[in-house]
């Protein structure tokens, strides 16, 4: 049987150091597969290629890997609500597994802007996997403590 945590991360890494171009075919694969998989008919939106994508990248990274019960959404901020509304939010790292999200808010405004895919787990850091980071799909070190964890989304 397939673990669909650890195929996601397959599936994620396999995208690290990608171009503008093949950035536009996964806004072009979420906008035929994914966004038609959003639950909430007013959040169907198209993705645009000059639109931010780390939430466009799990939804394709997560429906790729096949994790039919994923929250499909290109805003982070929809993700981290739907998983509040789910139960599989959480606000410490305690529960948090490899294949699980981790939510940022870089602007300490307490509105999320950006998430990844937790590749790793060490006593001290999370390595994470996103889409988006520096116009492309990156590994972060992030300290367990850092002031820009969020949260994080079980799957």
């Amino acid at each position: 049987m397939i673990n669909r945590n650890a195929e996601m991360i397959r599936i994620a890494m396999s995208y690290l150091n990608i171009d503008l171009t093949a950035k536009n075919t996964l806004c072009n694969f979420y906008n035929e597969n994914c966004g038609v998989l959003v639950a909430n008919p007013k959040r169907k939106y198209k993705i645009k290629y000059t639109d931010n994508w780390c939430a466009m990248f799990m939804s394709v990274c997560a429906f790729k890997a096949g994790l039919v019960s994923f929250d499909h959404e290109v805003s982070v901020i929809q993700m981290r609500d739907i998983a509040i509304s789910k139960d599989k939010f959480l606000n410490d790292g305690e529960f948090v597994c490899t294949g699980d999200m981790i939510v940022y808010n870089w602007n300490a405004d307490y509105v999320p802007d950006h998430i990844g895919l937790i590749i790793s787990i060490s006593d001290n850091h999370y390595v994470v996997v996103e889409g988006n980071y520096s116009s492309t799909v990156k590994v972060r070190i992030v300290k367990k403590d850092s002031k820009f964890i969020a949260g994080f989304i079980k799957l």
